[in-house]
């Protein structure tokens, strides 16, 4: 038979045990709180999704293109090499993008910049940051062509190109237009950014 002693002890050994439980179990309700705030707060926010983007340069004889592209769902900034013949397209370099940018520009000097927020960047070969500057560097080609009217008919975008020096042209696409630029100065040959991250080739 126990002792009035013993069960003083057990009784003490069954409050402590309680109350360790009770703090496990508030500790886990604030820290299940949390996780929900989190979760409410990420789901509140707007996702911020990669653009497609577009810029183009002269090269000596040749032509590099950059743009943002899509694969499997990450987004990258790939720049390439236009062949002047074929005006086939090969990669030389590419980067993932962890985080949007807004503009993609080459300098009068030729140097690639990237444009995040309100922080531009400079890009060596590889493309990795040089250096930042809060503002961006003069434009390669101050006078580029404008996208001047699209027009929706059924599933496809009749569009108006109006070029630096005021001529126009039209073109039909599958896909809403979105940039615009000459590939070859001195040809008629055009590279246009459609929605969903698509290129094509036009030559009028």
């Amino acid at each position: 038979m126990k002792s009035n002693k013993d069960y003083k002890i057990h009784k003490k050994q069954s409050q402590f045990v309680r109350y360790v439980l009770i703090c496990i179990l508030i500790v886990a309700v604030g820290i299940a709180l949390m996780v929900q705030n989190n979760w409410m707060k990420q789901t509140s926010e707007p996702l911020r999704t990669q653009s497609p983007l577009l810029a183009v340069r002269e090269v000596g004889d040749g032509v590099k293109v950059t743009l943002t592209t899509l694969k499997e769902e990450q987004p990258y900034l790939v720049e390439y090499s236009v062949d002047p013949q074929t005006y086939s397209f090969t990669a030389n370099t590419y980067k993932k993008l962890n985080e949007p940018i807004q503009e993609i520009r080459y300098s009068q000097g030729g140097e690639l910049w990237i444009k995040r927020d309100s922080e531009w960047s400079l890009l060596d070969e590889d493309l990795k940051p040089l250096r930042t500057s809060t503002t961006g560097p003069p434009r390669h080609n101050e006078s580029s062509p404008s996208i001047k009217e699209i027009t929706k008919v059924g599933d496809t975008f009749q569009t108006t190109i109006k070029d630096s020096n005021g001529s126009e042209w039209s073109n039909t696409f599958l896909k809403r237009p979105l940039e615009v630029e000459r590939l070859a100065s001195q040809e008629d040959v055009w590279v246009v950014l459609l929605d969903g991250f698509v290129v094509e080739i036009v030559k009028n």
